[in-house]
């Protein structure tokens, strides 16, 4: 069948959704600027609450969320995202000197990645596609070299 003028033989296929979770206006602009540029459509939720009515909708393919901000409640905030029947992979972001005191509880509640800020304002790109490719140990290794 022959696509008429404006009409197309195939739709194109959805952007995937990327979820940030974070109360940091300053700091999500950057992190949105940067999914965009990617290929994501990007969400932005200042808290839990908002970040779970927005996934009520669409099904993210990717989450980044502040663990450094206690009132998100983001240990919370992973498990009800990895309980999703599609679950999102996590990249969560803390400063680095809390870092090490949160990592295990992160991994623990299924959060996929967490790294200072300091490698999500220099490497995000490197850290998503790394993420994507499942290849967690790089991932961090990028993290590390961030700091």
């Amino acid at each position: 069948m022959a696509a008429t003028h404006g009409q197309r033989l195939e739709p194109e296929a959805e952007a995937p959704m990327a979820l940030v979770v974070d109360n940091d206006l300053f700091f999500t602009v950057r992190i949105e600027k940067t999914l965009t540029a990617m290929g994501y459509r990007v969400c932005v939720a200042m808290d839990r609450t908002a970040a779970l009515a927005k996934v009520s909708a669409a099904t993210p393919a990717l989450a980044l969320i502040a663990f450094g901000k206690s009132e998100l409640d983001p240990v919370a905030l992973v498990q009800q995202l990895k309980a999703l029947p599609a679950p999102p992979q996590v990249l969560g972001y803390i400063a680095h000197v809390r870092l090490p005191a949160v990592r295990e509880e992160a991994r623990q509640a299924g959060c996929d990645l967490l790294v200072p800020h300091s490698a999500v304002h220099t490497r995000l790109p490197f850290l998503i596609e790394r993420l994507q490719a499942h290849d967690i140990a790089a991932a961090q290794q990028i993290a590390d070299e961030a700091e």
